[in-house]
Formats: structure tokens, C-alpha cells, sequence
């Protein structure tokens, strides 16, 4: 699924069905389990699904104050890292947990501008590819 092409380059393809319906979607690894993320240049940061972090056993450490699209609200940080595999970056703690799974979408974390602002992001949703290149 995902190759590098060049380095400080990645790209991988999508359903462009699915990219159409739910986002880009990008795998991570969470205390070494495999999750799907959402690339969102909308969110500041990078965030995990709380009920997924609390399911993996992740200790929290304090809480986070949020204003987001959802209204504001008080959230657990959770100490763990959020892994990229494919550009070979890690999401250092704390990690911000986010009631994703509670709103109904099919993310168990978010990849935000804390990480995307690091690359030149290309999505072309005809073809379903997603290219990362170092910015």
C-alpha cells in the first residue's frame, strides 16, 4: 500500500470512493497497535479518540481546554506517541484525546497541522492519491 518514492517524499493510495465519503485517511501506531487517522489541516494538533486511548490501557495526563467545530469542552491528554510509519515521525506526548468515535466517524485519531505543516500535501481525489513531500 504505501512506498517511498523519493526521499522526504511518501505516497500511498486511497478508495476514492472512501476518500470522497470519510476524508483522507493516513495508518498509525498507538502503544503498537495499528489505527486509521484522519488527515485534518482544519485541527492545530494531532489527537487520539478517547475511548480508543482508555481501551489501550494509555495513563492520562491532565486535560486539554478545546474550541472546535463541536463547541468547546475539557479533555483528557493521554501520555503516549502517535507513530507515522510512512514518513517516519512520531507525534510526541501528550497526545490530546478527542470524542471521535462518539461523534460517529470512523477515525480513532487525527493527524493535524502540528504534523501537515511539515509537508507539502497533495490529495488527489480522482485517483485516490496521497503524496507527501518534505516542505
Amino acid at each position: 500500500m504505501a512506498d517511498r518514492v523519493r526521499p522526504g517524499t511518501a505516497e500511498y493510495y486511497v478508495d476514492p470512493e472512501q476518500l470522497a465519503e470519510d476524508g483522507p485517511g493516513i495508518s498509525v501506531v498507538v502503544a503498537g497497535r495499528q489505527v486509521s487517522a484522519l488527515l485534518d489541516t482544519g485541527a492545530a494538533f494531532s489527537g487520539i479518540d478517547i475511548t480508543t486511548a482508555r481501551r489501550l490501557g494509555l495513563p492520562e495526563a491532565g486535560t486539554r481546554d478545546i474550541t472546535g467545530v463541536t463547541g468547546e469542552g475539557t479533555y483528557p491528554n493521554f501520555r503516549t506517541t502517535l507513530v507515522i510509519p510512512i514518513l517516519g515521525t512520531t507525534v510526541t506526548p501528550p497526545i490530546t484525546g478527542l470524542p471521535l468515535l462518539d461523534y460517529g466517524l470512523p477515525w480513532e485519531a487525527i493527524i493535524g497541522r502540528d504534523v501537515l505543516c511539515s509537508y507539502e500535501l497533495t490529495i488527489n481525489g480522482r485517483t485516490g492519491l496521497i503524496r507527501f513531500a518534505e516542505a
